[in-house]
C-alpha cells in the first residue's frame, strides 16, 4: 500500500468492483493525523488526494453505489481541540468535504457509513456531553444536506453506535453497545422502519462486558452483527443474526486462551461471509495478531491471515469487503503501516472450477464460491482418496474452506459435472542458499501428521536425474538437511499419505543452491 513513507492506518473498506476498490483511514504527516484515501484500480493502489479537514483527522468508513458516487465519514478536531464529525463524497473525478451538523462546545465523532441510494445515506457514531457522558448519533443524508435523527438511548450513561447497514430505505440496523451498570456493558441494537429509529432486544452472553463493532444486512431476514464479550477471563468472538425474528448468537471459533475481537462483517449471500478482527496470541508479549473468520453456511472457521509484525506490536484488521464472485479484501494497521489483504476464492461454475489450479500456502485455507448464477447445484470433494473433506451439496451462493497444512498436490472433484481441479501447496526451504556447512530447514507441515497419515520427502542430488527418498513415512514437520552431495541445485518435494496406501501427489520441487 502506497502511504508515501509515512505511517499510515486503514479502517474501512469497500469494493465496487475487482478493479475499483477503495481503503480509508489515516497517516501521521510530521505534524498530526491527516486523512486518508486510497484506491485499487485492478493493478494497484494509489493514494488519491482527499481535502484537508483541520488537525487529528481520520476516516473511519466509506460506502459506494457507484464508481461517481461515495461516502467516507469519520472526525477532525477544531481549534479548540474538540472532535467533529467529518464527511466527505466523491463524484468520480474528485473528494470533497460535505458540511455535518454539530453543537458548539460537544465532541462529535462518525464510525461507520451506509448507502441505499443517492439522497438516502446514513451515518452512526456517538457524541459526548459537557459531563462527559457518551450519546448515540446518527445522521441521514436526504440528496441535499445532512440531519441528525434521533436514536434511542438505552441508559442515562455511555451509549455509542459503531456500524450502520441498510437493506432498504426502511430496513436500516445500528449497532453498539451501552453501559447497563458500572461494571457491565451490553450490546445495543436499533432499526430504522423508514419512520424512526427503535430498539431491538439482543442476547448478551457475557457477565463483564458485551459489544458490537459492525453489522451488515444482506436481506430482511439475514443479518450479521458481530463484537466481542467477555467470559470473565478474556475476551470472546461474538457473531450474531437475525432471521427476520430475533437476534440469536452463533458460535465463532477463538484463538485459545487469548483476547478475540472482530471488528468488521461482510456477506455475499447466505452461505458465505467473512469477519474480521484480531487476537491476542499469548505467548510473549500477548502481541495482538490479525483474526480472520469465514462462514460457509453452517459454521464459522479460522482461515490464516498474515500479519505485518510479530514482535511486541500490534496487527489488526479494521475492515472487510466482498464481491459476488467470492473475492474479499480487509484492511487494518500495524507497527509498519497499513495492513491490506486479498482473498481470491476458486469458483465452482456449473462448467467447473476456475480457475483450475490454484497455489495455496501451507497453513492457509483454500476458499471455494458457488457463484450466485449457477444454474446447479455443486460439491467440493477431496479426490486424492484420502477423504480429507467433502462439502456435501451447496446451492448457488454457498462457499466451503478447507485449510492445507501440509505440502503436497491435491487434487478437488466436483461430482455435479465430473470437473477436477488441482490445489498445489509448497514446501518451505530456508535459507534458499548457503554452502556444505549450511544448515537448512526443511519444513513440509504446518504441525505433526494426525494418526493414520504420515509424509514421504524426497530429494533430487546436484547431477542426479531424479528424485529418491529421504523422509519417508515421517510424522513429523519438518526436518534439517547439511548437503551431502557437493556443490550445485538440491531439490525436495513432500506429499502428505495416509497408511491405507492413498496419498496426494508430490508438491512441486523446491529448490536450493550449494555453492
Amino acid at each position: 500500500m502506497p502511504d508515501g513513507g509515512r505511517a499510515a492506518s486503514l479502517y474501512a473498506t469497500t469494493a465496487i468492483s475487482s478493479s475499483d476498490v477503495w481503503a480509508v483511514g489515516s497517516y501521521y504527516d510530521g505534524a498530526g493525523d491527516t486523512a486518508l484515501a486510497q484506491h485499487w484500480d485492478g493493478t494497484a493502489w494509489r493514494t488519491v488526494p482527499v481535502p484537508p479537514a483541520g488537525s487529528a483527522a481520520y476516516l473511519t468508513d466509506v460506502a459506494g453505489l457507484s464508481p461517481s458516487d461515495l461516502w467516507a465519514v469519520g472526525s477532525w478536531s477544531d481549534g479548540a481541540g474538540t472532535a467533529q464529525t467529518l464527511a466527505m463524497h466523491w463524484d468520480g473525478t474528485a473528494w470533497r468535504l460535505v458540511a455535518t451538523p454539530h453543537s458548539a462546545g460537544i465532541a462529535h465523532y462518525l464510525a461507520s457509513v451506509t448507502a441505499v441510494a443517492h439522497d438516502d445515506v446514513w451515518a452512526v457514531g456517538y457524541e459526548v456531553t459537557t459531563d462527559a457522558i457518551y450519546q448515540t448519533l446518527a445522521m441521514h443524508w436526504n440528496g441535499s444536506a445532512w440531519s441528525v435523527v434521533p436514536t434511542p438511548d438505552p441508559g442515562a450513561q455511555d451509549n455509542l453506535l459503531e456500524g450502520v447497514a441498510a437493506h432498504t430505505t426502511d430496513d436500516v440496523w445500528t449497532v453498539g453497545f451501552f453501559e447497563a451498570a458500572p461494571d457491565r456493558t451490553e450490546t445495543l441494537i436499533a432499526h430504522w422502519d423508514g419512520v424512526s429509529w427503535s430498539r431491538t432486544p439482543t442476547p448478551n452472553p457475557g457477565a463483564v462486558s458485551n459489544s458490537l463493532n459492525a453489522v451488515h444486512a444482506r436481506a430482511r431476514d439475514d443479518v450479521w452483527a458481530v463484537g466481542t464479550w467477555h467470559d470473565g477471563h478474556d475476551n470472546v468472538s461474538l457473531t450474531m443474526r437475525w432471521d427476520g425474528a430475533q437476534w440469536l448468537v452463533v458460535p465463532s471459533p477463538n484463538i485459545a486462551e487469548s483476547g478475540n475481537v472482530l471488528n468488521d462483517v461482510q456477506a455475499v449471500s447466505a452461505g458465505d461471509a467473512w469477519a474480521v478482527g484480531y487476537y491476542y496470541n499469548t505467548v510473549g508479549d500477548r502481541v495482538q495478531e490479525t483474526l480472520t473468520l469465514h462462514w460457509d453456511g453452517s459454521l464459522w472457521s479460522l482461515l490464516p491471515s498474515p500479519n505485518a509484525s510479530r514482535e511486541s506490536a500490534f496487527n489488526y484488521l479494521q475492515g472487510v469487503t466482498t464481491l459476488r464472485d467470492g473475492e474479499a479484501w480487509t484492511v487494518g494497521l500495524a507497527p509498519t503501516g497499513s495492513i491490506v489483504e486479498r482473498s481470491c476464492a476458486v469458483v465452482v461454475r456449473d462448467t467447473g472450477f476456475s480457475p483450475r489450479g490454484v497455489d495455496i500456502p501451507r497453513g492457509e485455507a483454500a476458499v471455494w464460491f458457488v457463484p450466485l448464477d449457477a444454474a446447479h447445484e455443486h460439491a467440493i470433494v477431496d479426490a486424492s482418496g484420502m477423504a480429507l473433506y467433502d462439502s456435501g451439496t451447496r446451492a448457488a451462493g454457498a462457499s466451503f474452506s478447507y485449510r492445507f497444512d501440509f505440502a503436497g498436490s491435491y487434487a478437488v472433484s466436483d461430482p455435479t459435472n465430473a470437473s477436477v481441479g488441482m490445489l498445489r501447496v509448497p514446501m518451505l526451504i530456508a535459507p534458499a542458499s548457503g554452502d556444505a556447512q549450511t544448515r537448512f530447514v526443511v519444513t513440509w507441515a504446518s504441525e505433526r501428521a494426525a494418526p493414520g497419515f504420515v509424509f514421504d520427502v524426497q530429494i533430487r542430488r546436484p547431477g542426479a536425474s531424479g528424485f529418491e527418498a529421504w523422509q519417508i513415512g515421517a510424522t513429523q514437520p519438518g526436518s534439517t538437511f547439511v548437503p551431502d552431495g557437493g556443490s550445485g541445485a538440491y531439490a525436495f518435494r513432500a506429499r502428505l499419505r495416509k497408511l491405507d496406501g492413498q496419498h496426494a501427489s508430490w508438491s512441486t520441487p523446491f529448490s536450493i543452491h550449494v555453492s
